[in-house]
């Protein structure tokens, strides 16, 4: 799911789950490649802003999975 361009979510429902994924995108990464992982928990991400102008947009609808990358 793209958050915003270039920044990426993926759900993954546990920590090996989520290391599966992070070894997936490190085997396709071009040896010139640049990409950076970071986990955050559903509760995190719900209490995620999102501001559109001076105004605070709606919040991205939560998926039933996310993971970012």
């Amino acid at each position: 799911m793209m958050l915003q361009f270039s920044v990426y979510a993926k759900f993954c429902k546990s920590e090996e789950a989520s290391e599966v994924n992070r070894k997936a995108v490190e085997s396709f990464l071009p040896p010139s490649g640049c990409v950076r992982l970071v986990s955050i928990t559903d509760h995190q991400f719900g209490k995620m802003q999102s501001f559109v102008g001076k105004k605070e947009a709606d919040g991205e609808k939560a998926p039933e999975q996310i993971l970012l990358f």
